[in-house]
């Protein structure tokens, strides 16, 4: 799995914490990820909504729904469970955000994000 970004994640503290990075895809394009905190871990997606292609956040880094319950498509309230990426409500239910691998430091303050799933579907 090749490295595509490493983090500061000592901001990501509490659950529904989020920030976004830029990477290289496998096509050498830019793209946007999302690094999240979510049940006590760090988990990663490729930060761009399975129904038309957009950012989730629209580029306002703002990711979750009021509740902080939901990964919110800003464009158009897809809401997707932050635990596996998936779609639960909207126009791409059923869908999946593409995940990506993350690697925890030692001392928990940096992550190594890799392409790859690091969940089984």
């Amino acid at each position: 799995m090749r490295q595509i970004a490493t983090i500061n994640v000592s901001a990501l503290t509490q659950n529904g914490d989020a920030q976004s990075f830029d990477y290289t895809d496998a096509f050498g394009r830019p793209a946007k990820g999302l690094l999240l905190r979510w049940a006590g871990e760090l988990r990663a997606f490729r930060n761009l909504c399975p129904h038309w292609s957009m950012p989730l956040d629209a580029d306002t880094g703002e990711f979750f729904d009021a509740n902080k319950s939901a990964l919110l498509c800003k464009m158009h309230g897809a809401r997707f469970d932050p635990a596996n990426g998936e779609c639960i409500m909207g126009p791409c239910e059923g869908d999946r955000l593409e995940a990506l691998q993350v690697e925890v430091s030692d001392d928990g303050n940096t992550a190594t994000i890799r392409r790859g799933r690091t969940l089984s579907f």
